[in-house]
């Protein structure tokens, strides 16, 4: 690292920060440029003043550009009310023109004639000059990972992820090593504790926030209670390792994974400023709901308690949740019919329901399915951790995705409260199945005796 590297950080202007131009970029200086340059600011203060003409105003302490204002006003009130007006005339005249740019050629010209000396003008030069460019380090940096290995193949299986957008920027920067962690940061003279932030007398590293954190691994022990059985490393290279090989297996693990290193990150960032940390199943249900905001397909990529996984069989929902799976069918007379299967985690049939009708519309009477599910729910059901909802019909499930999103509910010729049901449970989500796994027996049977 060169004595006039800087490290580049962007400063939040709001709340919650979304696009670019809602950060500020500061450079952190080395601790050796800054000695250099307070040096050649000290020295200069003596003599600054004599070079600098009096009629110049900005630039020199004591002295306000606001000051030429009030004379020019002066000036033309006195054209105003003076007796001699006729005979008076302004003239602007900038003898000594203040540039906002200059050729570093010219300020070293201008050094050598002012008579500084030949050590003095080197270092001052230095400090502006010679410096590498913001593109041509991103450039090194980026050759350095790709011949020296660096980078760890990190961006090959991570954009396979479909991860959530905040969440792959923070494994890039992992990749980058770019994550401003204590250890980083005191190896950057910035900081001279090295220690985690939360407390523990460990030194808190790469390794230490995505392994051996402790509310990291907690976070994972609340998930393998709800079923979902996220693997617990002991190093780093086994860590990148295993989830390399698992994106091509079960990437909704690695998914989870991510999600919770990037979480338990910034749970960490708010307790050091300040705020109160969030518990373990707090992070946790935010790991799910985070996860899921691009909708895994289907709930075995989670690696939940299955008999087999396959994308063809039904899977069961995780520990203390419930699945329900609802489905219409139309005849061309017109009669329709509506099934639901309620199920717990163990596969376990809880109701069902059926319902016969005249429809001629099978989108609409699928949309009627999801909110015929209202008219069954028991209130000890409102107590589970959250409730999985699959249908067969893609567009149906895409519309209930991307309602749960926006945080509003609205369906063309339906009252919007006929959907608030859904705000009463801790957790909802929609998942699409395959015709195979929706239509199981159950449904198959209820459907039938309606019709």
């Amino acid at each position: 690292m060169e004595w006039k590297d800087t490290l580049i950080v962007l400063i939040s202007k709001v709340k919650n920060p979304l696009v670019p131009s809602n950060y500020r970029p500061i450079s952190l200086c080395h601790t050796n440029y800054k000695i250099v340059a307070a040096m050649l600011v000290n020295r200069l203060k003596k003599c600054i003043s004599k070079m600098i003409s009096e009629e110049q105003m900005a630039f020199i302490p004591g002295r306000s550009i606001s000051e030429h204002c009030l004379l020019v006003q002066e000036v033309f009130h006195k054209f105003k009310f003076s007796k001699n007006k006729k005979g008076l005339i302004a003239i602007k005249l900038d003898m000594e023109q203040v540039y906002d740019n200059i050729g570093w050629p010219t300020l070293c010209q201008i050094l050598k004639w002012y008579g500084f000396p030949t050590l003095f003008t080197i270092l001052l030069m230095d400090c502006v000059v010679n410096g590498k460019t913001i593109s041509a380090l991103s450039f090194e940096n980026l050759m350095k990972c790709k011949y020296s290995g660096d980078d760890d193949g990190y961006g090959n299986w991570l954009k396979k992820l479909k991860l959530n957008k905040m969440v792959e920027i923070f494994w890039w920067q992992l990749s980058k090593s770019a994550i401003p962690t204590n250890h980083f940061l005191k190896y950057r003279r910035i900081s001279s504790i090295d220690l985690y932030a939360r407390g523990y007398q460990l030194v808190e590293d790469y390794e230490h926030i995505m392994v051996q954190c402790k509310y990291l691994v907690d976070t994972i022990v609340k998930m393998h209670d709800w079923g979902i059985h996220i693997p617990i490393f002991q190093s780093l290279d086994c860590c990148l390792q295993k989830l390399r090989s698992l994106t091509g297996q079960n990437y909704g693990i690695v998914k989870i994974y991510c999600t919770i290193v990037h979480l338990n990150w910034k749970n960490r960032n708010d307790v050091k400023y300040g705020k109160v940390a969030l518990p373990s199943s707090l992070v946790a249900a935010n790991v799910l709901s985070l996860a899921m905001y691009k909708s895994i397909p289907y709930l075995d990529c989670w690696g939940t308690n299955l008999l087999w996984e396959s994308t063809k069989a039904w899977c069961p929902p995780p520990l203390d949740w419930i699945k329900i799976n609802v489905d219409a069918s139309l005849l061309s007379s017109n009669i329709a019919g509506i099934g639901g299967v309620f199920r717990d985690h163990k596969g376990r049939l809880i109701l069902a329901f059926g319902k016969k009708k005249i429809h001629w519309d099978i989108a609409q009477f699928e949309l009627e399915a999801v909110i015929t599910v209202r008219d069954f729910i028991r209130r000890w059901m409102l107590d589970c951790k959250g409730v999985i909802i699959e249908s067969d019909n893609i567009n149906i499930v895409t519309f209930f995705q991307d309602s749960l999103k926006k945080k509003f509910w609205y369906v063309d010729r339906w009252p919007v409260k006929e959907l608030f049901f859904l705000d009463d449970f801790n957790k909802v989500v929609f998942l699409h199945a395959l015709i195979s796994c929706n239509k199981d027996q159950h449904n198959e049977l209820f459907i039938k005796e309606i019709m």
